[in-house]
């Protein structure tokens, strides 16, 4: 890949009215370390419940039927040992290296109209979404909600990498084209006890838009405004959905807040 990527006029004008745009940026090479950690960390978590490790030069990639099973095995048997799989693989520098290489960075820095020095992250995670389970899915609502570090939500955006194919029948993304543009809609926090806290929009206002499914394959990159409005689909599949997943903002403008981290370890 080019370092010095430069995207269309095109390509920005249609990031300004939908809210959402599509490049193939992430190659198997980029991705081959991630998985690694992937399995590392499942093992790790296997081994501790006495359950039969992967064997990584078995599996084909991130779709092998054995990795989906290991993972329903330890979410099923051990859902605590499971969610200590998931945190540990969002601090891992596999995932980080992902999102702050210099072609993605080039990529931000366009859209958000700033030298990628002037870019910070937050937010990096991986989705590991069970198949039919809605616990910690969100309903319609904007990213700008939960990451304040810009008042502006023009001033960052989101990245969204799957690892596999994503499409409606494993729960892909949802958003609605063009709500970016009513800027930041207020609403309250709500949180239910096991579920993921809630910053939901009415439904009077989604049905106001199209909706659309973010559909792709391992190395498609979508980049959202951190205003468009979106929810987690319902994965119907067999399988678990896989997605990285981070938020960029611009520290360089005057509506920037630094915020604090504060860790709880488990």
């Amino acid at each position: 890949m080019n370092l010095m990527i430069k995207l269309t006029q095109l390509d920005k004008d249609n990031y300004l009215n939908d809210g959402v745009i599509k490049i193939n940026l992430v190659t198997e090479d980029m991705s081959a370390p991630l998985f690694e950690t992937f399995i590392d960390i499942l093992n790790k978590y296997l081994r501790k419940n006495k359950f039969n490790q992967l064997d990584e030069n078995v599996l084909v990639g991130w779709d092998d039927q054995l990795l989906h099973a290991a993972l329903l095995e330890l979410r099923t048997t051990s859902p605590t040992d499971f969610g200590h799989f998931y945190n540990t693989i969002n601090l891992s520098a596999s995932l980080h290296k992902i999102f702050y290489g210099e072609e993605l960075l080039e990529v931000v820095a366009q859209l958000l109209d700033t030298p990628s020095t002037n870019l910070c992250l937050t937010g990096l995670m991986m989705r590991v979404d069970s198949p039919v389970d809605r616990r910690n899915s969100l309903n319609w609502h904007q990213d700008s909600s939960y990451y304040l570090q810009n008042a502006n939500g023009k001033n960052g955006l989101v990245c969204w990498a799957p690892m596999h194919e994503v499409n409606r029948n494993n729960g892909t993304l949802q958003f609605l084209k063009g709500s970016h543009k009513l800027g930041n809609v207020k609403v309250e926090s709500s949180t239910k006890e096991r579920f993921s806290e809630q910053r939901e929009i009415d439904d009077s206002i989604a049905r106001n838009f199209e909706k659309n499914d973010l559909v792709a394959n391992l190395g498609d990159v979508f980049f959202l405004s951190m205003d468009i409005i979106h929810r987690s689909g319902v994965n119907q599949s067999d399988q678990f959905r896989v997605v990285a997943g981070a938020r960029y903002h611009n520290m360089y403008v005057s509506d920037f807040h630094t915020g604090e981290l504060r860790y709880i370890y488990l």
